[in-house]
């Protein structure tokens, strides 16, 4: 976008200063992500990593074997992160954790 303006760096007295701003602002809120879910804020590492293996459909077994813990640890831990997320089921979670990207890149080994 062209703006007018005698030096190469804009000058915060100019008026093209402020339409810069006003257009890298509206740039900026246009390709943004949206905010994921509060409640992830509230999510440790380990919560979300669960939470990825969750959102890639892995049952507690699963998970278990992948994460190196009992499965009554994960059963656990998938309390907690309900808890968290404020809700009740697995499939709640589910839909949630992927609406905000979680399981949707590649399994990690």
């Amino acid at each position: 976008m062209p703006l007018e303006s005698r030096n190469h760096v804009l000058l915060e007295t100019e008026p093209a200063f402020r339409q810069c701003f006003d257009e890298i602002r509206a740039f900026v809120a246009e390709h943004s992500a949206p905010e994921p879910h509060g409640s992830f804020q509230k999510l440790t590492p380990r919560e979300r990593q669960l939470l990825e293996l969750l959102a890639h459909g892995l049952d507690n077994l699963q998970i278990a074997a992948h994460l190196g813990v009992s499965e009554k640890t994960v059963r656990n831990k998938v309390s907690a992160v309900f808890d968290k997320l404020h809700v009740t089921t697995r499939a709640q979670a589910i839909v949630l954790a992927r609406n905000a990207g979680f399981g949707t890149g590649p399994l990690a080994r």
